[in-house]
């Protein structure tokens, strides 16, 4: 009786011993999902922060009299570099061809943006000359010409010259590059208003990184 008796025991001691590995192996796998879960929405609110920063990166187009100018305003913590912007520009029409392949007007060219822009509001203006057209480089808005938006949607215009600002591109300090997208005028291009993420250096925010408005590139 006496073996009986102790295999009983051992038997519920080696059940316990099981149960208790098992116990902890589920915890093990908890603790894992929990930290996943947790690295997770640490780079979700890594990428939302950042979204929100590129937001107070601004541009419209301001009109005084008979003349319009590109504005940029920074606002966000540093410079921005490779500053690119896609227009309709009708005064441009006959003379430039830096078009995108949707043929909008980029500013300063396709392939050649703006090395970079710090804090700050920023003008822009066009440079035509018998046969040539060129956009000038920023300045700083001294002259406070971006206190002059143009206000009135360009569809509704009575104006067959139409200006619009269509995109802006940029990067930004943490090396994330983003495309800021006005107009819904491409909805016939599948192209969407909004902010898009379209590349970065950080392996972690590459899920983020949207396709949607390729084809302004």
């Amino acid at each position: 009786m006496l073996i009986t008796t102790f295999s009983i025991a051992d038997y519920t001691n080696v059940i316990t011993a099981m149960a208790t590995v098992a116990a902890i192996f589920v915890s093990i796998a908890q603790l894992r999902k929990t930290l996943k879960t947790q690295e997770q929405n640490k780079i979700e609110d890594s990428y939302y922060s950042h979204r929100y920063e590129a937001f107070l990166v601004d541009a419209w187009i301001a009109r005084k009299g008979n003349e319009r100018r590109l504005i940029i305003d920074n606002e966000s913590r540093g410079a921005i570099r490779d500053v690119k912007v896609h227009v309709l520009w009708p005064s441009l029409d006959t003379y430039d061809r830096q078009l995108d392949n949707l043929q909008f007007h980029v500013a300063p060219k396709c392939h050649k943006p703006w090395r970079l822009l710090p804090r700050g509001v920023w003008c822009i203006q066009t440079n035509i000359q018998k046969g040539y057209a060129s956009w000038d480089y920023p300045k700083e808005d001294t002259d406070n010409f971006a206190s002059s938006p143009v206000f009135f949607d360009p569809k509704t215009s009575h104006s067959f010259e139409q200006y619009a600002l269509i995109s802006i591109d940029f990067k930004d300090i943490y090396d994330n590059t983003w495309r800021r997208v006005y107009e819904d005028t491409l909805a016939h291009h599948e192209v969407e208003a909004g902010l898009y993420l379209i590349n970065t250096t950080d392996p972690r925010l590459r899920r983020f990184i949207s396709t949607n408005s390729d084809r302004l590139a």
